[in-house]
Parts: structure tokens; sequence; C-alpha cells
């Protein structure tokens, strides 16, 4: 990428280790649920498959409120530096688990560094990021998730054969945070955080660093725009000024809706129990199917990263979110009376929410002022979460309640308001810098205005 230089990449790529685990560790038990068997003292019930899926989203909503409070207190860098130790102790403790207290305790403290991650790794890489590549490398991020996510079910099928192999899938995933670990002793600050602070030469350093390209006149006229957002709202770090200034309460609201939305939509039904779904329905190795949604996902993802920021946030969720409803619709239909119809309605639900809902929403912290930004983050990010441990607690007991059809169309039913309220409500802000954005959401309005589109055009 021009304006891109291998040092930013390399903090950028780095820091998407964050996402690599969030996916792993959110898809891992697809495959686990199906090879556990009686290995934690006896098979388990429903209801234990349901704690043990959703427990990591609850300490995934518990992480993102710490990370979201902290990132503000002692940086950004930090807490993706204490959530990769904490993926690491709780590989350790799920691996070596013998009863489900200890291996939901596990699933818990991954759940906590998940949230933390998720919250801080996007902020951080938007505010080191250059505006005419922010959406681009944000979307790095959401490719490392799906990636994550894609190299869980893999290596579900390596091991599924393997005696005991879910204590090896889950072992391997020390290994990313370990690397993150090494090669992280030198990355900077988030120079906006930096400014924040009243660290002034540490935020030209970082940005001079990060710029190499830049002459020095250049890279404080940077700083000096920079320190106009930190100077805006500096004495009001607090939930007042996010909910009692309008432009913020709109802009949280928007960002809060449409994360609500990826959610609600049940992708975490296919993510977290594909297996058993396909299962169900009389495959007779259900890991290796689910590999194909795993590898859609992750596939899929791609035209976020090269289009965000040519065609837009808004035009990418409009034109793939219908897609969702209807295919919502097709897997209502063809559960349990075709497999291969449904495996198909899938890998086009799949693809159409990887390509734009299912990384979109994360950018959505673009729309906050750095005074409210972590904060936002962090009430964005457990939105994530509560509406994921919500479908994930819920989905077996939907399907025996509503049955297949009816827990599909729900879904459906769900994805359609919510591609309603984008249509009305979300913003287009694709190559604004973060400090002009918060001009579109100044005025009371359903969708941004003439002048500010002129601004990305």
């Amino acid at each position: 990428m021009s304006g891109v230089s291998g040092y930013m990449l390399l903090i950028v790529l780095s820091s998407c280790i964050g996402g690599l685990l969030f996916g792993y560790d959110s898809a891992v038990i697809s495959g686990v649920l199906v090879l556990i068997k009686d290995d934690l003292g006896h098979d388990l019930s429903t209801v234990e498959k349901e704690v043990v899926t959703s427990i990591t989203s609850l300490g995934a909503l518990i992480g993102s409120v710490a990370a979201g409070i902290l990132a503000d207190r002692i940086g950004r860098r930090p807490i993706i530096v204490y959530s990769s130790i904490a993926f690491i102790l709780s590989a350790f403790l799920m691996s070596f688990s013998y009863t489900v207290l200890w291996f939901v305790s596990g699933r818990l403290f991954v759940g906590l560094a998940v949230g933390a991650a998720s919250t801080t790794v996007p902020v951080y890489i938007a505010e080191l990021s250059p505006a005419s590549h922010r959406g681009r490398l944000v979307a790095l991020n959401s490719i490392s998730t799906t990636g994550g996510q894609a190299l869980a079910y893999l290596t579900a099928v390596v091991f599924a054969t393997v005696s005991h192999g879910w204590r090896y899938i889950i072992g391997l995933s020390i290994i990313p945070p370990i690397f993150f670990l090494m090669v992280s002793r030198g990355f900077p600050e988030s120079p906006r955080y930096l400014l924040h602070c009243g660290k002034v030469e540490e935020a030209e350093d970082g940005l001079s660093n990060l710029y190499p390209g830049l002459a020095i006149e250049e890279v404080r006229e940077m700083l000096n725009q920079q320190a106009c957002d930190v100077k805006e709202g500096q004495d009001a770090f607090n939930f007042n000024s996010l909910f009692l200034v309008p432009s913020n309460r709109r802009a949280i609201l928007v960002a809060c809706g449409l994360m609500a939305a990826q959610q609600t939509c049940g992708i975490n039904s296919f993510m977290y129990y594909s297996a058993t779904i396909f299962a169900m329905v009389g495959f007779k190795n259900p890991v290796a199917v689910s590999l194909i949604v795993s590898f859609t996902n992750f596939l899929f993802t791609w035209p976020a990263v090269l289009y965000i920021d040519s065609l837009g946030r808004r035009k990418m969720l409009l034109g793939t979110m219908w897609i969702l409803v209807l295919s919502l619709i097709a897997t209502a239909w063809t559960f349990g009376s075709n497999g291969v119809a449904l495996v198909c309605s899938t890998v086009i639900y799949i693809a159409a929410y990887a390509a734009a809902l299912g990384n979109v929403p994360w950018q959505s912290t673009e729309f906050l002022p750095l005074n409210v930004r972590s904060l936002g983050s962090m009430l964005i990010s457990s939105t994530n979460w509560l509406c994921n441990a919500l479908v994930s607690m819920s989905f077996l007991t939907m399907l025996d309640v509503l049955s297949a059809k009816g827990t599909f169309l729900c879904y459906a039913a769900i994805t359609a308001f919510a591609y309603a309220g984008v249509y009305l409500y979300y913003p287009e802000v694709a190559g604004m810098s973060l400090e002009d954005i918060s001009r579109v959401f100044v005025d009371d309005t359903t969708v941004p205005r003439t002048e500010y589109t002129q601004l990305i055009s």
C-alpha cells in the first residue's frame, strides 16, 4: 500500500494476532464440542454445551469493558500485551482440563483476553493509520479473525482422529501470542494517546517512525491536526460527554446498532455450532463440512480489505445485507430436507456476511472523537459480546422450541430490520480523517448531508 511504511505494516499485522486469536478461540469450540466426548468426566448435555460456548462471550463482555476503561489510563499497546499473556494462560488451563468446571473457567479466561483485544486492536490500528488506508488496515484485523476461524476448523480436521485431539487443537493457540510478545517490544504507543497524555515529543518521534517519508514540518503539521482533536474534549472523558453531546450520542447509537445487527443476524449459530448443525442433518464428517464454511468466511472477507475505502462502508452494507435475508430464508426451508442445499445456502450467507457486515461494524470507532473513543469502543465491543452471548446461549434451545425453520426465519426478520436501519441512519465516512468524521453527526439527520459526502468524492 503506497503511503504505508513497512514498519507500520509490521505493527498492524502483529497487532492483528489479537484478531487471529479472537477468531481461533471463538471457532475452535465448534470442533471441540464434537470431539470432546466424555473427556471432562461425562458427555456434555445441551445446557453444558451452551454454557461452554457462551461463557467466552460473557468473559469477552467483561474484558471489553475493562479494556475500554484502561486504554485511556495506561495506553492501547499495554492492553494488547496483557491480552496476549492472558491468551497463553487460558490455553494451558483449557488444554489440561479434566472437569467441566475447569474447562469453563478456561473459556471464561480466554473470553477476557478476546474482549480486551477486540476492543483495543481496532482503535490502536485506526489511530496509527493514514486516512486513505485506515479502512483497509483496520479490515486486516477482520481478515485475521476469519483466518483464525478457518485455522481452528482446519486444525480440528487434522486432529479429529487423534486421541484427545481437542487438547492439541487448543494448546496450539499459545504460539501466536508468544510471537507477538517477542516482536512487539519496540512498538510505539498511539500518537493520539500520547498527545492525550501531554507527551508531545514521544508522539512526534512515533509519527516520524510511522511515516519515514514525511519531512519534519509535515510530521508537525499532522501532529498539530491531531492535537486539535485531543484538545476539543480533553476535560470531558466520561459517560456524560458520550451521551449528552448530541453528535457523540448519534454516533454511538449508530455504531452499537450496527454491531448488534452483526451478531443478531445469527452468524455465530453457524460459526459456533456448524459441526453440530451438519451432524444433525446427517453428514458423516461434520467437522470437514464446517471447514467449507470457515474458508468461505475467510475468502470473502478480502473484498472488505480491497474495496472498503473505494466503494465505501454504506454501499457495501446495502449491497450484501439483502442477500443475508434471502439466504437465511433458504436455510430455514432446506434444513433437514436437503443437506447439500443447506450447505449451499449457508455458504451464500457466510459470503455475504463476510464481505461487509462481518467487518464494517469494527470500523465504527472512527465515528468518535478522541476523548470518548476508547469509551465508545468499549460500548461497541460490549454490544458485540452481549449479543454474541445471547445468540450462542440460546441457539440450541431455539432449535428445540421454534424448530430450525422458525429459528432461521427469526434471524431473517432481524436482518431485514437491520437493513432498513442501515439505509436510514448509517453515514458514509470512507476517506475522511478521524478529525473530520465527527462533523457528519453534528446535524440530526438520517443520512449524511451532501457537504459531507463531497469530502470523500
